[in-house]
């Protein structure tokens, strides 16, 4: 694995890495928060958590949006929200990201339930 610049977080695309900057992450922060603000009612008490979060980098390179994961599913661009704490049937926020015209935009936010094992 290549050295990442300081404040730097890879996704792993299937066309290869893409290395985000700090401007990059900050960036994707202010595309989710429109996208909570657009969305439907129940998603609008994340948006004060998501103001309140900062933007931590993990020694992989994973970016961490307060309780937001980014991250790549099905090839895509991905932030996922855990609920916490832990249960047997657990929420996830999904939000696929795409990067069009120089710009970060969240295509949508939905929830997706897991059952535990």
């Amino acid at each position: 694995m290549t050295e990442l610049p300081t404040g730097s977080a890879v996704l792993d695309l299937p066309t290869g890495p893409r290395v985000l900057s700090p401007a990059d992450l900050a960036a994707i922060r202010a595309a989710l928060r429109d996208a909570l603000l657009a969305g439907a009612p129940e998603l609008q008490p994340l948006v004060p958590e998501l103001d309140r979060a900062g933007i931590v980098i993990d020694d992989a390179g994973r970016a961490l949006l307060g309780p937001w994961t980014l991250g790549v599913r099905d090839g895509v661009p991905t932030l996922v929200r855990q609920q916490m704490p832990r249960q047997p049937v657990m929420l996830f926020h999904v939000a696929p990201l795409a990067f069009e015209d120089g710009r970060w935009e969240v295509t949508g936010v939905h929830l997706q339930k897991v059952r535990g094992r």
